[in-house]
């Protein structure tokens, strides 16, 4: 698999919910079945609640900020 594809969000989610539903089922498996590389895949199961957007928590909403430019 090349060093950043592409995969959608949906079937990431398919995966973790099929590895969850069925324990017996191996990572890369899984992984293989879905077209999603199973370091990416590894890493969600074990950072569950982390972030999806890159950089630091923004300070103001965007109505905040809306505001501050009028």
């Amino acid at each position: 698999m090349l060093k950043g594809a592409i995969y959608d969000s949906a079937c990431m989610e398919a995966a973790i919910q099929e590895l969850q539903s069925n324990p017996e089922l191996s990572l890369r498996a899984v992984a293989k079945k879905y077209v999603i590389p199973w370091a990416s895949l590894q890493f969600k199961l074990k950072n569950s609640g982390h972030k999806e957007s890159f950089g630091p928590s923004r300070v103001l909403s965007h109505e905040e900020e809306q505001m501050l430019v009028r």
